[in-house]
């Protein structure tokens, strides 16, 4: 066994939030950008699957992929997984219009783990929350998506992008404990990788 992971994404945000929770392990990653397709599939979690068969065909080795969803309760779960396609046509102030009075909505996070033999395990959260009337101007280096602009997360009151320092580090330690990544951390090192 070893103790390296590629973790392909080519969202460098998503590879730093990574980084941590396995480096508390003892568990080496490197993020890797592959050509992969996206796929059709409204499920976050098939979308995952595929893209980490795809992965694991090029490179051979034990590997992570990460594919969200944004759900929006009252349309009926759209977007989806399609959130990069209406970011990029109809916009955050699209998706503002499309909603009524009722603004819950959800990310849905599905980490699909390949271990050195292809074998697919995925990990998934669903971090409730509701959407904001209007996008925030402020921008946060670490943001994962354009997302965050209207994203309010469960027990806030304010979108990410507007949470101060402390508000972030609050929202942080709540998210630790639920991560994908930290349950994958966990689970490897207690069942597949060595120190």
């Amino acid at each position: 066994m070893t103790n390296k992971l590629f973790f392909v994404t080519g969202n460098k945000s998503k590879f730093l939030t990574a980084k941590k929770y396995f480096e508390d392990v003892g568990i080496e990653i490197s993020q890797v950008d592959l050509d992969i397709n996206e796929g059709r599939s409204p499920s976050v979690e098939q979308v995952a699957i595929e893209k980490a068969k795809q992965a694991f065909e090029k490179i051979k080795k034990p590997l992570i992929v990460e594919d969200s969803g944004f759900v929006i309760n009252s349309l009926k779960n759209f977007p989806g997984t399609y959130i990069k396609f209406i970011l990029s046509t109809i916009s955050i102030q699209g998706i503002l219009k499309l909603i009524d009075n009722n603004r819950e909505c959800y990310f849905r996070s599905v980490i699909a783990y390949s271990d050195e033999n292809g074998n697919i395990i995925t990990f998934i959260l669903d971090e409730p929350g509701r959407i904001a009337l209007k996008p925030s101007e402020n921008e946060k280096i670490n943001a994962w998506s354009d997302l965050w602009k209207i994203y309010i997360p469960e027990g806030f009151d304010k979108p990410l992008n507007d949470l101060n320092d402390e508000e972030y580090e609050k929202f942080n330690k709540v998210y630790d404990n639920i991560s994908n990544f930290k349950k994958l951390s966990v689970f490897l090192k207690e069942k597949h990788f060595i120190n």
